[in-house]
């Protein structure tokens, strides 16, 4: 499933990312893909998918908490508009924010750099769903590669070409389901 979000947030988000994803590259001795930001968040500036190590990355200038849960607030507005729940009818509680204890930034550095077909969690680890919030302005597929290709499960042709437009958001399932792929991306996202 995919939507646009009604407000876009992008603008506020931006500015957060771009620091992060910059900072990220300056870290000595450290893989690139990772960095550590406030509430276990991490900056990935690679097409890594995971910390091969198991380290705990080093630590980047974490971003404020009332900044970080602002972020969260918007992302968990949003999901209620489109009538997704983020309160657990068992507990009774709240508990939209807590899936951004697991939140990445992907940033692509261009020159090629892709994701070969995965499956988020391969592991069952207990994450659900995967979502991805494209903030990669005016991105053209053509020249600038990117693109996301699902491949539905017990579908051996049957693809599902999805372009990184700007404020778009997607939802799929991180297990078996969503065997996916991005494309080589020739410029920085």
């Amino acid at each position: 499933m995919h939507r646009t979000p009604p407000h876009s947030r992008n603008t506020s988000v931006i500015p957060v990312v771009t620091p992060v994803h910059r900072a990220s590259r300056r870290i000595r001795g450290q893989s690139p893909e990772f960095g550590l930001l406030a509430n276990n968040m991490a900056a990935r500036t690679s097409h890594a998918d995971t910390n091969p190590t198991g380290a705990k990355p080093a630590a980047l200038k974490p971003l404020s908490t009332k900044r970080f849960q602002k972020i969260c607030a918007d992302v968990v507005h949003d999901l209620k508009e489109y009538g997704i729940c983020v309160i657990d009818k068992f507990l009774g509680r709240e508990r939209g924010s807590l899936v951004f204890d697991e939140a990445m930034i992907a940033c692509y550095p261009g020159n090629g750099t892709h994701y070969v077909k995965h499956v988020d969690n391969p592991n069952q680890d207990g994450r659900c769903i995967t979502s991805i919030y494209y903030l990669n302005k005016n991105w053209d597929v053509q020249t600038q590669g990117g693109l996301l290709r699902m491949f539905p499960v017990g579908q051996s042709t049957s693809v599902a070409n999805i372009e990184p437009i700007f404020d778009r958001m997607l939802f799929f399932w991180s297990d078996r389901r969503n065997p996916h792929e991005v494309l080589p991306a020739y410029a920085i996202r």
